[in-house]
């Protein structure tokens, strides 16, 4: 499992399966320094002359998660196309008028480029649908709908079975969308949407181990699917490898996740996709997952604040200046601490995407764990 992170937001996740088959959960993408679209998913197949894509998923309609899907749909051959079951295409077409109309009108929402990435997504889905019906080949492209407890055989050795999302939160989200309009069409001021809710989560099952991989559900939602897990799989899910839901968020990690999914003994190896404009994962969380995991990696060194990042607040303005790469000399009015806490929050990121790579072999021995720089154990 390869897993992908921005210096600022971005999340995807490349899978490689017993039998050679790759998979890709989520994309992202970055501006180089010259300025042009970077995908890193996209090279890093490239690279090993993948031609094929056994599934491609989209976890749930957020821009770190879906930037970059378009390309890799037009660039490879892809057999299968997983969404959640929550999205219809007129729900679809709802959450991309949201946040066109919040864009305008109230400026924070994702910026037109985004939105109509999204919109490009499905239309070229739909081409892709429309082609494999007048075609009607048996492996032709296949749409599937996930939700909890779905069983998806990939392998005579491989199942992934789909954790979320839960029934409840599919009609939640149906309610909100429904009600963020008014009665002349026209979107309120004021509307309730937690598209993380309707995120896909997975447990990926091999003979000797398990990985789950949490999307961006959060501790609300599993509180519902931990209890309504099929019985049938209740037997064995605690994983060798967990990507934490949600950029490590105060909603990523709970007592239910923990006493389902993690193996005792800090046996678990944890990965961590982070956020940096909203400053996840926070250093509280971090210690949480260290004190239950065998290693905690972070795709992003931007994502988190180190000690070494905590500047005394004895240095002089000139020198956080300098340190921050502004203009000297500051703004005589503004205090040392004033100047290191707006530029550590604004320091410029690395410019490349992190990778965290984990090879097992037959007997789910995790043989190689790969960090690449700007990625980092934590």
């Amino acid at each position: 499992m390869h897993v992908f992170g921005g210096p600022r937001d971005g999340e995807g996740i490349v899978l490689r399966f017993p039998d050679g088959s790759f998979a890709v959960i989520d994309s992202c993408v970055s501006k180089d320094s010259n300025g042009d679209t970077e995908y890193p998913i996209l090279r890093f197949l490239n690279d090993r002359n993948v031609k094929k894509l056994r599934f491609v998923c989209l976890t749930h309609p957020h821009a770190d998660h879906y930037r970059g899907l378009v390309k890799i749909l037009r660039s490879l051959e892809v057999q299968e196309f997983w969404q959640s079951q929550a999205l219809t295409f007129s729900q679809l077409k709802s959450i991309i008028n949201l946040r066109r109309q919040r864009d305008l009108e109230f400026g924070d929402y994702p910026k037109g480029d985004d939105n109509d990435e999204l919109h490009l997504l499905y239309e070229l889905l739909k081409e892709k649908l429309e082609a494999a019906n007048r075609q009607r080949r048996k492996n032709g492209f296949q749409f599937q709908l996930i939700g909890i407890n779905r069983l998806l055989s990939i392998h005579s050795s491989v199942d992934v079975v789909a954790l979320a999302p839960h029934g409840n939160e599919v009609m939640n989200l149906e309610y909100q969308l429904g009600s963020a309009f008014d009665e002349d069409g026209r979107i309120k001021s004021k509307f309730d949407q937690n598209i993380n809710s309707i995120s896909c989560a997975f447990l990926i099952r091999l003979p000797a181990f398990n990985v789950m991989l949490g999307g961006d559900v959060e501790s609300r939602s599993w509180k519902l699917i931990v209890p309504a897990i099929d019985p049938a799989y209740a037997g064995r899910l605690q994983s060798s490898l967990f990507k934490v839901c949600h950029h490590g968020s105060d909603g990523a990690y709970c007592k239910e996740l923990e006493d389902t999914f993690v193996l005792p003994d800090r046996r678990t190896d944890f990965v961590v996709t982070g956020y940096y404009p909203s400053k996840l994962p926070r250093p509280e969380m971090i210690d949480c997952l260290k004190a239950a995991a065998k290693s905690v990696s972070l795709t992003h060194r931007s994502h988190i604040r180190l000690e070494s990042d905590l500047r005394p607040l004895n240095s002089s303005r000139e020198a956080l200046a300098r340190e921050f790469g502004i203009a000297i000399p500051v703004q005589q009015s503004a205090s040392r601490e004033a100047i290191s806490e707006t530029f550590q929050v604004r320091r410029p990121a690395v410019a490349n995407f992190g990778r965290c790579s984990f090879h097992f072999d037959g007997k789910g021995n995790l043989v190689s764990h790969d960090v690449s720089d700007p990625a980092m154990l934590v």
